[in-house]
């Protein structure tokens, strides 16, 4: 089955990561396509965030070897099922609940739809009927899929921040130049990309997009 190992000194990008994730397959072998996408999350992700998405993937790949399957066979049909067994697998005494079940297929999808966009898999998911999963894309790149829709969430409409008001929480920010900029753009950054709040937190000049 595959595993999870922690980096304790991994040097990346000039930086020492102690906790980085890589996904050992069953053979020893690292999975090079799953730790470029850790990579690439690396980015806009908290590391905490891309340890529970590295979790997320071993399942899968667990229960692929189980079905005696690969990543890039899968369809609707095998990601209704897989859902469905994470929600009657019992944790601890206890079933998992639909939240828990939803973020490991929004984990799936995302990481499929990556797939897909840098040619590693052909026709796996995408957003036209042609392809064996469907997803749609907001214009912040978030993947999308109604088996990652959590039914038992507070259906209570929450209203998107207006640009108006982005603008006014941008005056009370820092009084200095360079931190008043730094502010806008993590400011900005939020508004549109949707991240969570201690991963704004994290953010640094440099990893802000262009």
């Amino acid at each position: 089955m595959a595993q999870i190992r922690l980096t304790k000194n991994a040097l990346l990008n000039g930086d020492v990561i102690k906790g980085f994730p890589l996904i050992i397959a069953a053979s020893c072998s690292v999975d090079w396509c799953a730790l470029e996408y850790f990579l690439h999350l690396k980015r806009t992700c908290a590391l905490s965030s891309i340890r529970t998405y590295a979790g997320h993937l071993v399942d899968v790949l667990s229960q692929l070897e189980v079905d005696k399957r690969n990543l890039v066979t899968i369809d609707e049909g095998w990601l209704e099922a897989y859902k469905k067994s994470i929600k009657d697998r019992a944790s601890r005494g206890k079933e998992n609940t639909e939240s828990y079940a939803c973020q490991v297929i929004r984990t799936v999808v995302a990481y499929c739809y990556w797939l897909e966009t840098r040619g590693y898999a052909q026709l796996l998911c995408g957003v036209t009927d042609k392809y064996a999963i469907q997803v749609s894309v907001r214009e912040n790149g978030n993947v999308l899929h109604t088996l990652a829709v959590d039914k038992s969430a507070d259906k209570r409409s929450a209203l998107a921040p207006r640009s108006e008001w982005i603008e006014i929480v941008k005056r009370y920010g820092p009084a200095t130049d360079k931190a008043s900029k730094k502010f806008d753009l993590m400011v900005d950054w939020y508004s549109s990309a949707g991240p969570r709040a201690h991963e704004i937190c994290l953010l640094q000049m440099d990893r802000l997009p262009s």
